[in-house]
């Protein structure tokens, strides 16, 4: 199934990370659609054209056992995406394109996800999957049906990173130069960075930067910051940010026709 622009908006600003899940296992009709997209070729493929290899771990047992070790951040996940690519910038940003991209699909569905990008036990998750050499595993989502209320380290993981709180669009968006805000320059973007805005990142630190030229016919994307002593991730985990941003502007302009 693919989402029309309001289908893909309205799941954008429903989306949040979900850690605390109901114990029930996905349902076959919801498996079913999760499979299909993964499976299709056309939602495997990022803006540079890497092919992001993509697979689900289903458990169905949720309450009573634990699928993948995820240090008590994640409570009676039901399955979890596990996608690889090659180390390097370009199939990094192209796998958080991809996978964001599943994450709107899902919060379409309203089935819960959650990126984790190191607090997972990545020994463990290699084992049920095929890599190879060049490859790793940037990140896997957690999947399920979400609870009704955070578990305890839940709220405090949301509470320490300020999880609903953004940055104001005049800290991130900018025009000719990164002295100058881009403010209310650029009409028709609006909605999109809007959305970018939305965009789940590391620790919320939302490290993308959008710089428009004069004419605002092209716009580049740039990041602010890197995560520094973060030795649980195994890569440079700001290029999953700035591809998840990216994927949300992608929906936002997609009626205007231009990229």
């Amino acid at each position: 199934m693919k989402l029309n622009k309001i289908q893909r908006k309205e799941a954008i600003q429903n989306r949040q990370s979900i850690r605390n899940y109901r114990p029930n296992p996905i349902n076959n009709e919801d498996q079913k659609k999760i499979q299909d997209y993964i499976n299709n070729p056309e939602n495997q493929i990022g803006p540079n054209g890497n092919t992001i290899k993509l697979s689900l771990l289903v458990n169905d047992q949720p309450q009573e056992k634990e699928m993948i070790g995820t240090y008590g951040f994640i409570k009676n996940g039901a399955a979890f995406l596990v996608g690889s690519c090659e180390n390097n910038v370009e199939s990094l940003f192209d796998f958080a394109y991809v996978v964001e991209n599943f994450i709107i699909y899902m919060s379409h569905l309203e089935i819960g996800t959650c990126w984790l990008g190191g607090t997972f036990d990545r020994e463990k998750i290699t084992q049920s999957v095929n890599l190879y050499e060049n490859e790793i595993i940037p990140a896997i989502i957690a999947i399920g049906y979400p609870e009704k209320k955070p578990h305890f380290k839940e709220f405090m993981v949301r509470t320490a990173i300020q999880a609903s709180k953004r940055k104001s669009p005049n800290q991130l968006f900018f025009y000719r130069s990164f002295d100058q805000p881009l403010e209310n320059r650029g009409e028709e973007f609006q909605e999109a960075l809007e959305l970018v805005r939305l965009a789940p990142s590391a620790k919320n630190k939302q490290p993308w930067r959008l710089l428009f030229s004069e004419d605002l016919s092209e716009v580049h994307f740039y990041i602010a910051m890197a995560l520094e002593n973060e030795e649980k991730f195994n890569a440079q985990i700001e290029y999953l940010d700035i591809g998840a941003a990216f994927s949300h502007f992608i929906c936002g302009i997609e009626e205007i026709g231009t990229t």
